[in-house]
């Protein structure tokens, strides 16, 4: 089925010196790219990932010869890379107030962390990157108690959240600040979990909200 459908697959890792080889800590990335053969519906494409590390040895000679050997599996999971459909909106409500003689403007960011390790976690390597942004109304100046309602649309490709691998972490949170010019903005941080929500059935830990996406 796979190769009636897709033709010239690739998967191209971006080399980081002439050997093309990594290091613990090391961040791996690259692209995935393919045609289609055929007019098909695709709803996504997934990307599985394994890192394993194996050695094997003999010793002694015929009827006393042993066979030794020893695996280590450093990650293994799988990630949708490409969804379809629409991104989730998630309505922020907030009240300003703004006793300065300028106008200041509300804004909401989606910012992403990926942090790689090393397997003892000695070593990081940290990516922050925002997402997705919405400009909301501007506060007047010496105003109090104005309401802003933004609506951040999460683009609908994201990973999920992951917080139980030895070697990697990704994180979420929405940032929403008040610019006022020449001031130094305030912000206000709110962690979220992207997730898929039929898979929890408890109730987030205090400071945390869950962002289902489909």
């Amino acid at each position: 089925m796979f190769g009636q459908t897709i033709k010239n697959f690739h998967i191209n890792l971006n080399a980081r010196d002439d050997r093309a080889t990594y290091s613990g800590g090391d961040l791996v990335s690259g692209q995935v790219s393919f045609d289609l053969a055929k007019p098909s519906a695709i709803n996504s494409v997934t990307l599985a990932l394994k890192g394993r590390a194996r050695v094997a040895w003999s010793t002694g000679s015929r009827k006393h010869r042993r066979h030794h050997s020893a695996t280590v599996e450093y990650f293994n999971f799988k990630q949708v890379i490409m969804s379809k459909g629409d991104g989730e909106d998630v309505r922020i409500t907030c009240e300003f107030s703004n006793a300065s003689s300028r106008a200041a403007t509300a804004k909401a960011h989606l910012v992403q962390s990926q942090v790689v390790y090393t397997l003892n976690r000695i070593s990081s390597s940290t990516l922050t990157q925002r997402l997705a942004s919405q400009a909301g109304d501007v506060v007047l100046p010496y105003s109090s108690d104005v309401h802003s309602e933004l609506t951040l649309t999460l683009p609908s490709n994201l990973p999920f959240t992951i917080s139980n691998c030895a070697i990697m972490d990704v994180s979420y949170l929405i940032e929403v600040n008040l610019s006022v010019k020449y001031s130094r903005d305030l912000t206000v941080l709110c962690p979220i979990d992207i997730c898929d929500l039929l898979s929890y059935d408890v109730a987030p830990p205090p400071g945390v909200s869950y962002a289902s996406r489909s």
